[in-house]
């Protein structure tokens, strides 16, 4: 230091408040090489008087101060050691002074407020740590309020790992981070410029970290060793016993902690896949109930024996479908769900086909209106939930990589939905069809798909109020079904979903002619539409037919509306009342034989892009009207269509997979045969014939999967979903179920203790899931518990059934006392950020604060 720095330093202490009622103050400054000899008697401090101590004028300097001079500023300069205290005459007036020192380890520790003296071989063993202008401006950038011997090897480490925090987890994260690099640069630099020592008796005190071998793979082993420890329900095996730590609250929060971070949950389980090779925990899980690790998160493989062990049932037979329910459940907020989500899916939707198959047992032959009313409205056991339960299936068995775990019971899922329902239905339908509508395409009870417009759109031209009809090619009733839910939960306004007899043969352009407003179809000779001889075919055409019934109509396609600002978008509609949009993923995708085995997927995108559409109409245009229908449904199987579920036409009409039209009753082995004067205005001139069942007709060329144009309900059943809007906001207010606390004490007593959350409303319509966290929080915002997850998702009407159990541990390595305030702190959790839900005040108050529970 020069003169000026030593000059600033003293004045800085001089001006610092005087504390216990002490008058003034004093400095000793002790310089033993003289270095400052020369330049004392040129430090001018005003108010300061500057005395000169030496071997023989203590009696005297002792007598300035307390006689001459009792109230001045004085600094007291010596040119000599600090004598040893049995020798120093002014040791009492040391006592209530203050030392100044020019050597490194003192100014260090004056500059950072450091005032307990017994830190100071601390500091000066860490000299060459702060013999660095970045890392000393990094440590002074903690800001520590209160130096202990701890706080500072802490601080040390967290600098050297890059840290701007003062906290010995992250700094155990960022070395088992970096254990799975080659570059050890953290491990290397604490070795160099911190204490390695330090850093393992942290680990001793915090982890119970003993071993004699100091490895940052050890440690990650015995941390998740301990807390596979807490979680299993069975005595580990002896070869894991002296990974087991002392310290198990902390290990397993620690663990909670690294794999619930957003950022490290990568690194925790490449870390924890290592461990987990390494101690073959294979041998250990072949010899566990599945109850023993129902709950365990700490390594992926109970995930895959869960799945496995929920697959083999399955295929075996078993039916406890509950019970395989509740595990998929408990599984879902755990760590690694996310990894295995398209699993759980699947078998999810497994369960939904194979609980079905059981209820039903067997379709039953009924008149074509029961058939239809079995079909969509019969409750739980609806044939259509079959269509959505194999469709669903797919949808998550296709996003998986390794499809082997689950490649049986897809064989399975294959032979109940094709061989026993689609048969089963096939064979009743088409009987009860032929046998009951003869030649005549008209099911009593059931609306025509040809009467839609007069029986939706033409109230609402009678009453002058604008309405939207989206047509959404191939949207099949269940899938309706879903999306009709979808829009209940998440946009504003109610759903209902009607249906319709579809028009024969079920394909697109009569379809599509069936929609529109007609007095009368007709079929030329090459087989075109023509509504009120206005040709049918392509959006312009539709708009010319929609203006006869109301000049204000517009035709438009969805991909022209996709991109449109939000003015854009307004202007399209302005002064129409009635719109049609033409929306086309799914008849896009699954009519294309090489894209076909997407049709599930498209079903997906189609959700997300009507959804939007809606939301789009409501907030935009305020749209209180708004219809979504289709002109057909589809028939999709996964598995190849056999040669013997092909049957030949014989005919030099065209035809195609599923239907033939003919200006000629023609009847043929295997077919059921139409007149279609039920549609058209040419009568007795057209005739549809289509395969019974779900049998295809023979043709060249692939892409025989994805079919529509015959008979089966999935083709025919034509919903209209009829979605209310409403205006009164031009925002949705989501509304979730609500969970609470439910746990009446407030008062811990306990390191390790169990919380109730209840989900106080069932998840329907309007009421979505919520995601949450929990855990517990000192005053300062200190998490000092693990963190669980919620998944409030419950839709029992049971208020038993919607409460939750979760385990929570609280840090062994903190002292609690009863008289501070701790919290148990609820988060909503999304990706961005977790907002606090809700916060409830609790007491600490554990007698024995150790690790162990009697």
């Amino acid at each position: 230091m020069n003169l000026d720095e030593i000059t600033k330093v003293l004045i800085e202490i001089y001006n610092e408040p005087l504390i216990n009622e002490n008058p003034r103050h004093i400095v000793f400054w002790y310089d033993s090489e003289g270095e400052f000899i020369e330049d004392i008697d040129n430090i001018n401090i005003q108010n300061v008087k500057t005395l000169k101590l030496t071997q023989n004028n203590y009696f005297k300097t002792r007598y300035i101060l307390e006689k001459e001079d009792k109230t001045s500023n004085i600094l007291i300069y010596a040119n000599m050691s600090k004598p040893s205290p049995r020798e120093d005459w002014l040791l009492d007036v040391l006592k209530y002074s203050i030392e100044f020192s020019t050597d490194k380890t003192t100014v260090t520790m004056r500059d950072l407020n450091i005032k307990d003296k017994s830190l100071t071989p601390i500091i000066k063993n860490y000299s060459k740590f702060f013999n660095n202008k970045e890392r000393y401006s990094a440590f002074k950038k903690l800001d520590i309020y209160n130096y202990t011997e701890e706080n500072i090897h802490i601080a040390v480490l967290s600098v050297l790992c890059k840290l701007s925090v003062l906290d010995f987890e992250e700094v155990t994260k960022v070395l088992l981070r970096e254990f799975l690099n080659k570059d050890k640069k953290y491990l290397e630099n604490i070795k160099k410029f911190g204490d390695i020592d330090a850093f393992w008796e942290l680990c001793s005190k915090y982890y119970g970290y003993n071993l004699e071998e100091k490895s940052i793979g050890k440690l990650m082993i015995l941390l998740a060793i301990t807390d596979l420890d807490e979680k299993i329900d069975k005595q580990l095996p002896k070869s894991y016993t002296e990974y087991i730590s002392d310290k198990k609250s902390n290990c397993s929060i620690f663990i909670n902690h690294f794999m619930n971070d957003r950022e490290d949950s990568d690194t925790y389980k490449k870390l924890a896949d290592k461990v987990q090779h390494v101690i073959k925990l294979e041998e250990v899980v072949s010899k566990l109930n599945e109850e023993d690790f129902i709950k365990c998160d700490t390594f992926r493989y109970f995930d895959e024996v869960t799945i496995k062990n929920i697959v083999d049932v399955l295929i075996s037979g078993a039916d406890e479908f509950d019970k395989y329910e509740e595990i998929i459940n408990k599984r879902k907020s755990l760590n690694w769900y996310p990894d295995y989500k398209n699993y759980y899916d699947a078998l999810e939707q497994a369960i939904n086909l194979f609980r079905l198959k059981d209820n039903i047992d067997y379709i039953k032959e009924k008149s074509p209106y029961e058939m239809i009313e079995a079909y969509y409205n019969n409750g739980d056991n609806s044939y259509y939930l079959i269509d959505k339960a194999y469709r669903k299936f797919y949808v998550a068995y296709d996003k998986i990589q390794d499809k082997d775990i689950l490649y049986e019971l897809m064989q399975s899922i294959e032979q109940v939905y094709t061989n026993w329902y689609l048969d089963e239905l096939s064979l009743k339908w088409s009987s009860t069809v032929d046998y009951n509508l003869k030649t005549e395409w008209n099911i009593p009870g059931v609306i025509s798909q040809k009467a839609f417009y007069s029986n939706y759109i033409e109230p609402h031209n009678l009453s002058k109020e604008r309405v939207f009809v989206i047509i959404s090619d191939a949207l099949r009733y269940e899938c309706a079904k879903e999306f009709s839910d979808i829009l209940n939960t998440e946009v504003k306004g109610s759903a209902t979903v009607d249906v319709l007899q579809g028009v024969l043969p079920s394909c697109t352009k009569i379809g599509m002619a069936s929609l529109l407003p007609n007095k009368n179809i007709t079929l030329d000779e090459k087989n075109n539409v023509y509504v009120d001889d206005i040709s049918s075919e392509g959006t312009l055409n539709r708009e010319k037919i929609l203006k006869y019934k109301n000049s204000n109509s517009l035709a438009i396609t969805y991909k022209y509306l996709e991109y449109l600002s939000s003015n854009e978008f307004k202007k399209v509609f302005t002064g129409k009342k009635v719109i049609y949009i033409y929306h086309n993923v799914i008849d896009a995708r699954g009519d294309n034989a090489s894209t076909e085995r997407e049709v599930f997927e498209a079903c997906e995108e189609a959700f997300v892009e009507l959804k939007q559409l809606v939301n789009n109409l409501v907030n935009r245009l305020n749209a209180v009207n708004i219809y979504i229908t289709s002109d057909h449904g589809f028939l999709y199987r996964r598995g190849s269509i056999k040669t013997t579920e092909k049957i030949n036409y014989k005919s030099d009409d065209k035809y195609s997979r599923r239907y033939a039209i003919s200006d000629k009753f023609t009847k043929q082995e295997g077919t059921l045969t139409f007149s279609m004067d039920y549609i058209l205005a040419n009568k007795g001139e057209k005739f549809v014939t289509v395969p019974r069942g779900e049998v295809r007709f023979a043709k060249q060329g692939v892409g025989s999967n994805y079919v529509h144009g015959g008979i089966m309900p999935q083709e025919i059943v034509i919903p209209v979903i009829k979605f209310k809007g409403n205006k009164k906001s031009s925002k949705i207010e989501e509304s979730y179920v609500e969970v609470e606390m439910s746990t009446i004490s407030k008062k811990i007593t306990t390191p390790r203790f169990t919380i109730n959350f209840f989900q106080k409303n069932m998840v329907e319509d309007k009421k979505q899931p919520i995601m949450l966290k929990a855990r517990f929080e000192d005053e300062a915002g200190n998490v000092i518990s693990n963190e669980i997850s919620i998944i409030a998702d419950n839709k029992s009407h049971n208020a038993e059934e919607r409460v939750f159990k979760e385990r929570f541990a609280l840090k062994s390595s903190i002292k609690y006392d009863k008289n501070s305030k701790y919290y148990l702190v609820m988060l909503e959790d999304n990706n961005e950020i977790n907002t606090e839900y809700k916060k409830y005040e609790f007491i600490i108050d554990i007698a024995i604060q150790d690790d162990f529970e009697f």
